[in-house]
């Protein structure tokens, strides 16, 4: 396939949108990309089309436009706005360009390399690279796989000579790289190969070794590091396409470089024009952008760069393979525009300064004098730069190389003081010329002893902080973070270390942690069990004395945290202005401690609101005039997404900072001379386009919820609209506004802002505003589609994406009603205003009503429309037959195909007895039915036995609506599982014919029996699995094309435990992430599906067995034997969710902040007792863990690398009125990755059955057992409670389990204790079981031989906390089990473990 083909991909195209989306959210560009949501197939198009431009040298009509934001320094810096199109262009060519440079790109350049799949192999364990082509929404390697590695790799190589010590990431780099073969890339590229990856050789570098005649001796090293001065504006476009031509003619792509040059060249044609109204002033760092330099800003400006540097990177491997062989040293380095030199003397480091120079002078390109290091230099030079001589001043030094020469030669006077300034050393002391030099040059020496500049620390540091949990911290833990944080930004630290604005963005972050979970913080917490004691004993005075001399102290350290970290945040604002993502942090900062304002421990919280801000940039912050428009915009930005983000995730927002946010407007719009001149605000804010538009989007939030802010939004609409006319949105959001307000009626050429639409519906998400919110929501839909007497394939997309985003936001069932209703009003309208005319015409295939398709069919299979006579007729009416004409429309084809679905479960779900229905299709039978998990599996055996015989059928299709326009024979269905089940008909015997009875597949539109292309029979498959995707197949070819590469299907199947892992994995090969990403999880099958759907079919249908097989990935990849023993932790927490007949338990079954925080104090302390003595894994009772803090829970799993087993308060379906009762798998595997497994009770006790059902919820079981099988712990099961007197469940596990594990909330702890003692002998396995503390039995029985052995734990006594550790035998236990048939083991008199039961069979994992 030629590039060109590569490049308009419709796939390629989606994996580029994706990466831009992701780069670039929250950012200027977010109204822009909003398009792309409810206009993707027409969006592809456009990118298409501009590829077609750049095909045929058509100039592509592109501008960029330029603002102004501030340096650290407070100097203003060019930086430029991309649009969103014309980025995800950009990201379209290099998708397909970049990898093949990225490839023979010398790796001594770590900034700006091309994502691609990096981790390990899951068999031998050791780090690999996968390929470039592997879906993903990166377009670079993340600051820990770039700027870490450069600066942990310069580190290695000292070490490898000075003998520098490592920890323990830098080694693991180390063997990592010692691995693999070294290369010489320019070697080999002068040699003409073509398939160089240097990212599979090894690091050049680490070649040097204190070994050989090579380094031997060697006590110091010599170094300096330079900064490019204004890189990316003094780049020269024409020698960056030389470069990239002479690049690409070392690649596999030459033969066609001249055509990818031209199209280079074509997206390197814009214009520049001002964000603003007015074109900035030109600044030190200006560039038009037409012949010279780069846009900062721009997300391939980075690679683009590298491509510049490439030549110069491939004359420095030149050099270092040169000292190489003449048993020289010479370390090169490069980050982007930070470069760092190494040599083994003086005179090898003058000589590589003078060759850099020298390179850099052939691409245009200068040293920055001011940034040089040792630090020395770069202050030498400043003391030049203004010294002056009573006789004639000695000329300045050009270069860094000149000012070398001139200090190792020096002779004059002023040369002479100066050096001696550089260094500290009084001006009248006796020093020698010698002995400057001397001082100088040991400024860049390193030793073993002495690496300053080379540390890690820092960010080791970082790293280490990151790590910490602290939701689960005590107080003095936090408080001792909180200053480790604080010492990262107040500490000096070497910029060279780490940039100051990344230091203080991570520092800042810490901090807001660090203070929620403060505020999460319990005082001095009394167990019930306490409270108990003390009034027995009789000492509540005394103790309540103690409490609140405890909780005052406790109170005051809170409050000066809540100051220290008030003074932090500012500070950072002030000193790194141009890192604006601290701005998020000072909003995010001010809200914490305005909903904090009326806490019930009486923290006074300092009086701060976000008109503090406004001070800031007026007074104290010391930037630009110029560029505080955009500091006021990215404020604004930040304000509206922290509110969007609170009301997304359902977050309380305190009345407070509503306030807040009102009153900053209003400030900020003033008009006020006095305010203007005590604030500083700039008199015509309102005419910057961008500040207004975020403006408005914030007044017109705020009156959604209830906050009238009409004379700012008067201010904005007295404007000249003109002012805005490179913004037309601005006139979209001021109707957005007068619509919400309910005044304005919009006549047919009326537009709304859909964007902001959007964003307002996230407030029916929220239970705090829902209630105020539908209202005016329902009147915006409906005068909306008053406005229309016809509808355009834009109006649509436009009005179906909103209609399907408040649907699937609220939980409001008149409003729900009132969109199912406008949804059917538009579709009738579609239908019905179809004309003859049109056909022949139409040449998008794309249907651009199939969201208002999803509301209508979604809404037949959830009940969420009032269903009536005229309903169900309206529904009908839209049913096309076959021979239709009008079905060459796509919104008429999709329509009718819906609406025949939809139909046809009207009429069939009322039915009783579902088993005796005929032919319905494939999605209603899934909806009706609810199949059970070995009804599936037939179902998936039926499907794979047709898609599967190509020979018989003769087109080959990969129609999304196979689900609707696949037929089953229900009643057919059910006589055929009947019989296999009953073993009437075996099921080898089942042949073609069977099939065909059950099942038959059709194409949507001819009605022919077709051919299914694999990516849309496994997505069937997934389809039958989980029936929550049905809906998706009614969105267009190109929508689905997400589904097929960037979602994980393999998560998705062992996560939701949807079937047993081989078959999971046998799919997840097939679509999904790890369909062309060979770094997988899991260990892919040499069998095929047909053969595992035979396995499985076998167990759940013939044998009828419960278990499902679930593989668990290795803990730790590489080869590794099980463990002998496993550390269990076990939780029992004392805390009574159900006292006082459920009076913490709300509507919705979840508990109350009571709860959450009494069982946080219990679980704080387990998890610190667990993590410091080892556990391997935990588990907590039945119903223990809360939703609202699992995901805590979750992440210090994670970052502690420890199992978690335990179950979560009752999962309920407000809409269904269905409750299930869920267990958690936490599996931490392979270093970073997590599985969050969800597993489901399968027997609900006698006591639940009878308060749920005089509560009129209905109960959801489980329908099969897991049967978790891993190399590491052994292979365990998860019993919920009641589960465990299930003997049929407990006998399937015979022979196959080495543990049973059981999160119960039991009061009969006898009876419990007695099937442990009982289960650990004929089961033959460990048995535990965690219970509540308020009735305590959490019991722990191994199968020992000594009794004082096989009862490892047994905790009684009600109200009784425990955080207890077992060790739990496993490779011993398994070897037992296994060689127990050979007679000297029976034999034997000092017997280890009991005798095993009768007809005991050991199970073999294959």
């Amino acid at each position: 396939m030629l590039f060109i083909d590569k490049w308009k991909d419709n796939r390629n195209i989606l994996n580029a949108y994706a990466k831009v989306q992701e780069a670039l959210h929250g950012s200027l560009s977010d109204s822009e990309a909003f398009e792309w949501q409810w206009n993707l197939n027409g969006k592809i198009e456009k990118i298409k089309q501009d590829i077609e431009k750049c095909e045929t040298g058509q100039d592509l009509e592109t501008h960029i436009y330029l603002y102004k934001i501030p340096k650290n320094s407070g100097k203003p810096r060019d930086y430029y706005y991309v649009p969103f199109d014309f980025e995800v262009l950009w990201i379209s060519f290099l998708n397909i360009f970049g990898p093949y440079l990225d490839r023979i790109m010398p790796r001594y350049s770590f900034g700006y390399r091309l994502w691609r799949p990096f981790g390990k192999n899951i068999e031998t364990g050791d780090w690999e690279y996968g390929d470039y082509s592997v879906p993903s929404n990166k377009i670079y390697t993340s600051f820990n796989r770039s700027y870490k590695p450069f600066r942990r790799y310069q580190k290695i190589f000292l070490h490898n000579i000075l003998g520098v010590e490592l920890d323990r990431t830098e080694i693991e780099n180390l063997n990592m790289e010692s691995k693999k073969d070294n290369i010489w890339i320019s070697e080999q590229l002068c040699k003409g190969v073509q398939d160089v990856d240097v990212w599979k050789k090894g690091f050049p570098l680490f070649c040097f070794k204190n070994q050989g005649d090579c380094g031997v001796g060697k006590d110091r090293l010599y170094y300096m590091k330079l900064d490019i001065k204004d890189f990316f504006p003094s780049i020269d476009r024409n020698k960056l396409l030389k470069n990239a031509s002479f690049m690409l003619e070392r690649t596999e792509l030459k033969g066609e470089e001249k055509s990818i040059i031209k199209y280079l060249e074509s997206l390197m044609n814009f214009d520049v024009k001002p964000l603003y109204k007015v074109l900035p002033e030109k600044s030190e760092t200006s560039t038009d952008c037409r012949n010279t330099g780069i846009p900062i800003g721009m997300l391939s400006s980075g690679f683009l760069a590298n491509i510049y540097l490439f030549c110069f990177d491939l004359y420095m491997d030149k050099m270092i393979k040169d000292a190489y062989d003449n048993r020289r040293i010479l370390g090169y380095f490069r980050y982007v525009d930070d470069i760092v030199i190494i040599t083994d003397d003086e005179k090898g480091l003058k000589n590589a300064i003078k060759e850099v120079e020298g390179e850099f002078e052939k691409l245009g390109l200068k040293v920055n004098k001011d940034k040089l290091k040792p630090d020395v230099v770069a202050k030498y030079y400043r003391i030049r730069q203004f010294s002056t001589s009573k006789a004639n001043q000695v000329s300045l030094p050009d270069s860094v190389n000149s000012i070398l020469d001139e200090i190792s030669n020096i002779k004059d006077e002023e040369i002479n003081d100066n050096l001696k300034l550089a260094l500290d050393v009084d001006k009248d002391e006796e020093v020698t010329t010698e002995q400057l030099y001397t001082k100088f040059m040991k400024e860049f020496e390193i030793k073993r002893e002495n690496y300053h500049d080379f540390q890690t620390s820092v960010f080791n540091e970082m790293s280490n902080l990151s790590e910490e949990e602290f939701d689960f911290s005590s107080l003095d833990e936090l408080k001792m973070d909180f200053q480790r944080t604080r010492n990262l930004i107040r500490a000096y630290l070497d910029e060279g270390k780490i940039e100051p604005q990344t230091r203080m963005s991570f520092s800042a972050h810490l901090i807001l942690r660090i203070l929620r979970s403060l505020f999460k913080h319990h005082y001095s917490y009394k167990s019930a069990h306490w409270v108990r004691i003390e009034k027995e004993m009789n000492f509540q005075e005394l103790s309540e004395s103690i409490k609140k001399s405890e909780d005052e102290r406790i109170r005051s350290e809170i409050e000066h945290l809540i100051k220290d970290a008030l003074d932090d945040i500012t500070f950072v604002i002030i000193n790194t202005p141009a890192k604006t993502k601290l701005l998020k942090r000072y909003i995010e900062l001010i809200e914490l401690l305005n909903s904090h304002r009326d806490n019930p421990e009486g923290i006074k919280i300092p009086n701060v609101s976000l008109k503090s801000f406004l001070t800031i940039v007026g007074k104290t912050i010391q930037v630009d005039d110029s560029t505080k428009p955009f500091l006021y915009f990215e404020f604004l930005r930040y304000l509206n997404e922290i509110l969007i983000e609170k009301l997304r995730d359902n977050q309380k927002i305190s009345k407070i900072f509503l306030d807040d946010v009102a009153d900053f407007i209003e400030a900020l719009t003033r008009e006020s001379e006095n305010d203007e001149q005590e604030l500083k605000i700039p008199v015509n804010l309102l005419d910057n386009s961008l500040i207004a538009a975020e403006i408005i989007d914030l007044i017109t939030l705020l009156k959604l919820l209830g906050y009238g802010l009409d004379d700012v939004h008067s201010k904005v609409r007295s404007i000249d609209i003109q002012k805005y006319e490179d913004f037309p949105a601005i006139q979209r959001k001021l109707n957005t506004y007068d619509i919400i307000k309910s005044k304005k009626q919009f006549s047919e050429d009326a537009d709304v802002c859909f964007s902001l639409l959007s964003k307002l519906v996230y407030v029916l998400r929220s239970d705090e505003f829902q209630s105020i919110a539908v209202k005016p929501i329902s009147s915006m839909v409906k005068l909306i589609i008053q406005s229309k007497n016809d509808y355009s394939d834009e109006d649509l997309r436009k009005i179906g994406h909103l209609l399907l985003s408040i649907y699937f936001a609220t939980s409001n069932e008149d409003l729900r009603e009132s969109v199912v209703k406008s949804s059917m009003c538009i579709q009738k309208h579609v239908f019905e205003s179809y004309k003859e005319s049109r056909q022949g015409k139409i040449k998008n295939s794309e249907p651009a009503n199939y969201k208002l398709n999803q509301i209508v069919l979604s809404a037949v299979y959830e009940k969420h429309f009032h269903d009536s006579s005229q309903f169900r007729e309206d529904v009908k009416s839209m049913v096309l037959v076959a021979k239709d004409k009008r079905l060459k429309d796509p919104k008429l084809k999709w329509l009718s195909l819906v609406m025949s679905t939809a139909s046809q479960f009207l009429d069939y779900s009322c039915i009783d007895d579902k088993r005796s229905l005929k032919k319905i299709s494939l999605a209603n039978f899934l909806k009706i039915s609810h199949l059970s998990y070995p009804e599936k599996i037939l179902l998936i055996f039926l499907v794979a036995s047709v898609c599967k015989k190509p020979s018989n059928y003769g087109k080959n299709s990969s129609d999304q609506t196979l689900v609707f326009t696949t037929t089953v024979n229900v009643e057919e269905f059910y006589n055929l599982f009947d019989k296999i089940q009953s073993g009437r008909e075996p099921l080898e015997d089942v042949n073609e014919e069977d099939i065909k009875k059950v099942i038959e597949f059709r194409d949507s539109e001819l009605g022919a029996i077709l051919e299914i292309s694999d990516e849309s029979f496994y997505w069937l498959i997934l389809q039958i699995l989980e029936d929550r995707n049905i809906l998706e197949s009614l969105a267009p070819e190109i929508e689905n094309i997400k589904k097929y590469t960037l979602r994980n299907v393999w998560k998705i199947l062992v996560e939701n435990q949807l079937v047993s892992t081989d078959i999971a994995n046998c799919i997840s090969d097939k679509i999904g992430r790890y369909a062309q990403n060979q770094l997988k999880p899991y260990r892919s099958s040499s069998r095929s599906l047909e053969e595992l759907l035979t396995e499985e079919l076998t167990e759940v249908l013939l044998k009828r067995s419960t278990l499902k097989k679930v593989e668990l990935p290795p803990l730790v990849y590489g080869k590794q034997e099980i463990k002998p023993f496993v550390r269990i932790g076990i939780f029992q927490p004392t805390v009574n969710y159900f006292e006082n007949d459920y009076a913490h338990i709300d509507e919705k079954l979840r508990y109350d902040e009571f709860i959450i925080d009494n069982l946080v104090e219990e679980l704080e302390i387990a998890l610190k007792v667990f993590k410091e003595k080892g556990a391997d894994l935990i588990i907590a009772p039945e119903l223990c863990i809360p939703h609202k803090i699992e995901s805590q829970l979750i992440r210090w799993c994670s970052k502690s690398r420890i199992v978690a087993i335990y179950g979560t308060e009752y999962v309920y379906n407000n809409d269904k009125r269905e409750v299930r009762n869920c267990y958690k798998v936490v599996w931490p595997y392979n270093d970073l990755d997590i599985l969050v497994i969800n597993g489901y009770k399968r027997f609900f006790s006698p006591d639940e059955e009878k308060k749920f059902h005089e509560r009129n919820i209905k109960i959801v079981e489980g329908n099969m057992t897991s049967l978790y099988l891993s190399s590491d712990i052994g292979n365990f099961s998860v019993l919920v409670c009641y589960d465990t007197l299930h003997i049929e469940t407990l006998s399937a596990l015979k022979g196959r389990v080495d543990t049973v594990f059981v999160p119960a909330y039991n009061r009969d702890v006898n009876t419990f204790k007695g099937v442990a003692d009982a289960m650990s002998k004929i089961v033959y396995c460990n048995f535990v079981i965690a219970n509540t503390g308020l009735y305590g039995g959490s019991v722990v029985r191994l199968p020992y031989y000594d009794v004082h052995r096989r009862e490892a734990l047994t905790l009684e006594g009600n109200e009784m906390f425990g955080a207890q550790l077992v060790d739990i035998p496993i490779q011993h236990l398994r070897n037992f089990r296994k060689i127990t048939a050979n007679v000297q083991v029976k034999k034997n008199k000092q017997k280890q473990f009991k005798s095993l039961p009768p007809e005991y069979e050991y199970w073999e994992n294959s």
